[in-house]
């Protein structure tokens, strides 16, 4: 249902967004509870990002972002609302 860190194509997406949907909201949020606030694992499994995780989540939706363009971060944190685990992030 997930990509697996391991098998994914999510590392080359530097700079865009991967999403996830899910047919129910708790379902997603049982998944983001096994991610790390830090973004470093995801379901107990260590992921070595090209770039810094962002995670975000709404609803039925995970929205994952690699990078730290403030424009993007900025642009999903208006649709998708405050991360939940990754990189620092602060809105100013």
């Amino acid at each position: 249902m997930y990509p697996s860190p391991a098998n994914s194509t999510i590392g080359t997406m530097i700079s865009s967004a991967n999403t996830t949907s899910v047919n129910k909201t708790a379902t997603t949020a049982a998944f983001a509870s096994t991610i790390s606030p830090d973004g470093s694992t995801v379901n107990g499994r260590a992921v070595d990002w090209p770039a810094t995780p962002h995670f975000f989540t709404s609803g039925r939706v995970i929205v994952l972002y690699l990078g730290d363009n403030t424009q993007v971060l900025l642009a999903i944190s208006d649709v998708m609302g405050a991360q939940f685990a990754g990189g620092e992030f602060v809105i100013a």
